[in-house]
């Protein structure tokens, strides 16, 4: 069973946040009160990683958040100390209030605030292919460590090669076939 939830990319999108940023906060904060809920309950099906698509300034970054732990693993296709990361504090606020709010978290003590940990991670020779390698990064995380209880980046294979162009090719092929069999009505 997948513990792995997402998180919607519009709402922790740059844009989105500067406009109104208590909106995302608020979004995160019920999404991870109900993560408290479940823990309370003894629900075993607790949400290991969420994952976090985010869009700043014409570019995607994937956030992986490990609640429990404390880490938020960040996957940047084309790093740029310049870029500034408007869903830091977003992602670090929803954080504290969870541990506030009585979370489960084994480090409380030794973490104020998530702890970011940057993933070496395929990098990109263009300047357009970031939302494929987000593709790429969700799939690869879904599919082969899903079940996986410990730390991403003890597991996550690091690369800086940058993704032929054979493999962004089964993202678009999966994502087009997904797309047309969930939403086109094709005659």
């Amino acid at each position: 069973m997948s513990r792995i939830s997402f998180i919607c990319p519009e709402i922790m999108s740059s844009t989105r946040i500067k406009a109104d940023p208590g909106a995302p906060t608020m979004y995160l904060k019920n999404i991870f009160q109900a993560e408290i809920e479940k823990e309370k309950m003894g629900n075993p099906n607790l949400t290991n990683w969420f994952l976090i698509p985010y869009n700043q300034e014409n570019h995607w970054n994937l956030y992986v958040m490990d609640l429990r732990r404390g880490y938020v693993y960040i996957f940047d296709s084309a790093r740029d100390p310049r870029r500034t990361d408007y869903a830091w504090g977003i992602l670090s606020l929803a954080y504290q209030v969870y541990k506030c709010n009585g979370g489960h978290c084994p480090n409380k003590t030794s973490f104020k605030s998530c702890k970011p940990i940057h993933i070496e991670c395929a990098q990109q020779i263009g300047g357009t292919e970031c939302g494929y390698y987000v593709m790429k990064f969700m799939l690869e995380i879904v599919t082969l460590q899903h079940d996986y209880e410990g730390r991403l980046d003890e597991v996550y294979t690091p690369r800086t090669a940058p993704y032929a162009s054979e493999e962004i090719d089964v993202v678009r092929e999966q994502w087009a076939k997904f797309f047309t069999t969930k939403y086109l009505l094709l005659t």
